[in-house]
């Protein structure tokens, strides 16, 4: 195994509490790590984080669970700084399961008991230089594969990049590690947004099926548009950063249908007579929806395409059914 050298690594330590912080630092340096840079607010850390683009965050969770599993999210979905694939673990007092899972599944790569040893830490952090799980996908979540059952293909998994693991390499010069964390973060930034938009691009497109067959101006149907333009601007967003111009057209046509029907429905209730007949932009949602979705999935029929979307909309109305 490779004597690894962690002088080149960033590290930012979120703890609000100053004796903690010190602590974790000591152990730190004691490893070997020399660029350790100290958060003690949610602010500083936001900041710090965009500036320093560490290798690997140690979050205090305790007393600030709900913060800090945003934060993580917030990470792994790329809304924060370049590489969203930084190995972060978490530190807590607590001790109940409940923790454990709210953290872990915000994305986060580990989550350490306190108090610890700089033996532990050690420990923690080497297996995720060495043995780091990959990553996977879905429609709410991105962080390391935790499936109980790993035979199962719903979605892949992939190797994501470990700037931390790249940055202690011995073989290579802090430039050529520089080098090396830009590309495989790049190409992973790729991955990461190609199948997002491609599950967003499908959500959307159910969220218009069920939308067809509900009522104008109801709450639920008002919902349904805001979940539709939620979809609409991660898939736009993600598009501009992976320079995917085909898919901005559909965007923008997603958009301004959404406009046409909310200014409908809002023109119907404030005159205080029934809503006009939102079928034509209705129709313009849905062949734009199918279109943007007909790019992540070039090979299936119009036909099979609805099909799919209508077993899906007759699966969720029965569960609503029986909820209420």
């Amino acid at each position: 195994m490779k004597l690894r050298s962690y002088q080149f690594a960033e590290i930012v330590v979120y703890d609000s509490v100053t004796a903690n912080r010190n602590a974790t630092v000591a152990s730190l340096h004691s490893l070997g790590f020399r660029n350790v840079h100290l958060a003690s607010s949610f602010d500083s850390l936001s900041k710090m984080t965009e500036q320093v683009s560490p290798d690997l965050l140690l979050l205090e969770a305790m007393g600030s669970e709900g913060n800090v599993c945003q934060f993580i999210q917030s990470i792994r979905q790329g809304a924060i700084g370049e590489n969203p694939f930084k190995v972060i673990i978490g530190t807590t007092w607590r001790r109940d399961g409940e923790i454990v899972t709210q953290v872990l599944n915000a994305g986060a790569d580990d989550l350490i008991a306190r108090p610890f040893s700089t033996g532990v830490l050690a420990e923690r952090i080497k297996h995720q230089i060495e043995r780091r799980k990959n990553f996977v996908v879905t429609a709410e979540y991105v962080g390391p594969d935790r499936r109980r059952e790993p035979g199962r293909t719903d979605f892949e998994s992939f190797e994501a990049p470990n700037s931390l693991q790249i940055r202690t390499d011995p073989t290579l010069t802090a430039e050529e590690a520089e080098h090396k964390v830009a590309r495989t973060v790049r190409v992973g930034r790729t991955t990461l947004n190609q199948e997002k938009m491609r599950r967003a691009a499908y959500h959307l497109c159910v969220q218009w099926r069920l939308l067809e067959t509900r009522m104008p101006g109801k709450r639920e149907f008002a919902e349904m548009l805001n979940r539709i333009e939620s979809l609409n601007i991660d898939i736009s967003r993600r598009a501009w950063e992976s320079q995917e111009t085909a898919l901005h057209g559909h965007c923008q046509a997603i958009e301004s249908a959404l406009d046409t029907i909310r200014t409908m429905t809002m023109f119907g209730k404030s005159h205080g007579h029934g809503i006009a007949d939102i079928g034509p932009p209705l129709l313009l949602l849905g062949d734009a929806a199918l279109s943007l979705s007909r790019n992540f999935s070039p090979n299936i029929s119009l036909s099979s395409q609805l099909n799919e979307l209508d077993a899906v909309v007759a699966r969720m109305d029965r569960l609503i059914a029986i909820a209420s």
